[in-house]
């Protein structure tokens, strides 16, 4: 079985404009097999890295609110394999 990687365009806003959170960011989202299932985890340069969760997109989400974003839009990019 081949891992992926997955990577997004997001889009987030930040509650003080100009901070390194506002503005178009390149996400990574990486996923884990594990007996309960799949858990997604993502990670971004200005973000740091995130907590499982159960769906690309909430892993996204996760990790931008962890930091007082709000994400605006995001968009599937590529995949590829590690």
């Amino acid at each position: 079985m081949a891992w992926t990687r997955t990577y997004f365009a997001v889009e987030t806003r930040h509650p003080v404009k100009g901070r390194r959170w506002d503005g178009q960011h390149l996400f990574q989202v990486s996923a884990d097999e594990r007996p309960e299932g799949r858990s997604y985890y993502a990670s971004a340069a200005d973000f740091g890295c995130g907590k499982s969760c159960s769906t690309p997109e909430q892993a996204i989400y996760h990790l931008a609110n962890d930091n007082g974003a709000e994400v605006l839009n995001l968009c599937y990019q590529y995949e590829d394999e590690i």
